[in-house]
């Protein structure tokens, strides 16, 4: 952007619970991940920064599935997808610490979701620099994560020049947007921290049992007995 440099500080993997010696990267809502954010001075990123942060990491780790796709055992397929990644990072010769990328999709900000409130934006999973399986998407609502999800943060301090500014405020900045969004000034920079509420799943409907008809020869039998 008009040959101005920023510096912007992220968290070298995906947001994890535990220990370097047992940890779990932990998927959650977006809900979840605002309130975490703003309690540690930092911001999800945008669809930008997601990629800026790919080509620049150390340790590209290809995406990685579980078969079948996401179970109503959720917590399960975090387990799975974690020891996945943990077996992949380790055969590939990657110490913890390093920056790490491409291992989950990046829950981000995206003026998307002006237009799909209670919904939550998700973008990437890299297979190299320029190409992503999942594209930006606001399909999912806010209330949904699954093991294929992360959260990065970025601090809210981004030098630019020399000069420090506060993330949020460049996000809205013309002139200083571009450093850190592909798409210009963002008018959303932060989840809500509250879910909608829920109304429950939705109701099944029953099926109507087809009813069967008497036979022409067995109608006209009960009508001359009657």
């Amino acid at each position: 952007a008009s040959g101005r440099t920023a510096t912007v500080h992220v968290t070298c993997d995906y947001l994890a619970i535990g220990s370097d010696e047992d940890f779990i990267r932990m998927p959650m809502t977006s809900a979840a991940a605002q309130r975490i954010a703003e309690l540690t001075g930092t911001m999800l990123p945008t669809k930008k920064l997601v990629d800026d942060i790919y080509k620049q990491a150390v340790a590209k780790l290809p995406p990685s599935y579980i078969d079948g796709g996401p179970t109503d055992d959720w917590i399960t397929d975090f387990m799975v997808h974690h020891e996945k990644l943990e077996t992949r990072r380790k055969a590939l010769g990657f110490p913890l610490g390093v920056l790490t990328a491409g291992n989950k999709k990046d829950i981000i900000l995206c003026n998307r979701l002006m237009k799909s409130p209670d919904h939550v934006a998700i973008y990437g999973w890299h297979k190299n620099d320029d190409e992503v399986i999942q594209p930006l998407s606001t399909l999912h609502s806010c209330r949904y994560a699954d093991y294929s999800h992360g959260i990065r943060l970025v601090d809210q301090r981004v030098m630019v020049d020399g000069t420090e500014h506060k993330l949020e405020d460049m996000l809205r900045d013309p002139d200083l947007a571009g450093l850190v969004s592909d798409e210009g000034p963002l008018e959303i920079v932060a989840y809500d921290k509250t879910l909608p509420e829920w109304s429950g799943p939705s109701p099944k409907k029953k099926k109507k049992k087809a009813k069967k008809k008497k036979s022409p020869t067995v109608a006209a039998k009960n009508k001359k007995k009657s």
